[in-house]
């Protein structure tokens, strides 16, 4: 959970903070509370939200890339032991593979488990970057719709195909 704290306040909290203008003299060299806007207007949400917008478009795609990436090297590992077979067995029902040892064999065809709790955590930040400016900018619900859509697609493929 404070892994999930600290990527909303890093994503929703310091975009504010560095934008927004607060008259207080104490602040004047500080760059916090000392941007160019006073309030939410047009140019703020023209500026600093389609910001938030194309950082919450992102971070839809960005983590998924590592995720992705290794089952492709561990399927690439898999169907060198094959010989650059799709079939897993021969006619005879013998499995086809380069391994001499079944606990090598296993380890090579037997995922990792979910890491749930990094999902949970995209998942939560996701939506509370969303619901913090989604009052103002209505297009954040497609954009976390299309989140949770691929988040959905991309740990379902692994699910059956990795872990």
């Amino acid at each position: 959970i404070k892994m999930t704290f600290l990527q909303f306040f890093n994503i929703a909290m310091v975009v504010l903070l560095v934008n927004f203008k607060v008259k207080i003299d104490a602040l004047k060299d500080f760059p916090i509370l000392n941007g160019k806007y006073e309030e939410f207007t047009v140019e703020w949400y023209q500026d600093v939200g389609a910001t938030l917008c194309y950082t919450i478009l992102m971070s839809t795609v960005t983590p998924h890339a590592s995720k992705i990436a290794l089952p492709t090297v561990t399927m690439i590992k898999r169907m060198w032991d094959r010989g650059w077979s799709n079939d897993v067995s021969n006619d005879k029902g013998e499995a086809l593979t380069k391994m001499v040892l079944q606990s090598d064999w296993e380890a090579l065809y037997t995922g990792p488990e979910i890491p749930t709790f990094f999902v949970y955590g995209q998942l939560f930040t996701s939506l509370w970057c969303v619901m913090t400016y989604s009052s103002g900018m209505p297009i954040l619900y497609p954009i976390l719709s299309f989140n949770y859509f691929v988040l959905y697609w991309v740990y379902k493929s692994l699910l059956l195909k990795h872990y």
